[in-house]
């Protein structure tokens, strides 16, 4: 194999950094895979927790905790990596979409009680729709954002 001589190296550094320029420039920080499933955006890390939640950290500060869904926790990492001012209004969604997860899990428990009458049984599982609507509404909300952060046209 022949060795790559030093000056086509230097430029594809060159051209590659430049790349990463305009990225960021557009508002888009590359991530990079860790070892143990985590991504790193520069100096913010997303992890999942033993809970199956997220959290965004620095070195030795954590951030944000107990994100739901991981599409929220790459928009925050990227907005810090960015150096932006976060808006609260997406960890907001992310605490909301929790919450309608909960409330679905909550009926669902609801339903499968043996002593339900049919009305509580057509309560339980209207309430369970309504509050999986929800949640798809907000989680549509959450990926319209991450849709574009992951356009880079």
């Amino acid at each position: 194999m022949q060795k790559i001589p030093n000056n086509v190296y230097n430029q594809f550094q060159l051209v590659a950094k430049q790349v990463l320029t305009d990225l960021k420039r557009k508002g888009h920080v590359v991530p990079i895979p860790g070892p143990n499933g985590s991504l790193k955006f520069e100096k913010f890390t997303v992890v999942k927790n033993s809970k199956g939640l997220y959290t965004v950290c620095g070195k030795n500060v954590t951030y944000f905790e107990d994100i739901n869904l991981p599409q929220t926790a790459a928009i925050i990492a990227n907005n810090l990596a960015l150096g932006k001012i976060l808006d609260i209004s997406i960890v907001n969604l992310d605490r909301d979409y929790g919450y309608r997860l909960f409330e679905e899990e909550l009926y669902q428990k609801a339903i499968n009680r043996p002593k339900n009458s049919l009305d509580q049984f057509i309560m339980y599982d209207t309430r369970k729709r309504i509050a999986r609507a929800r949640k798809q509404a907000i989680k549509d909300r959450i990926m319209t954002s991450f849709k574009k952060l992951t356009n880079i046209v």
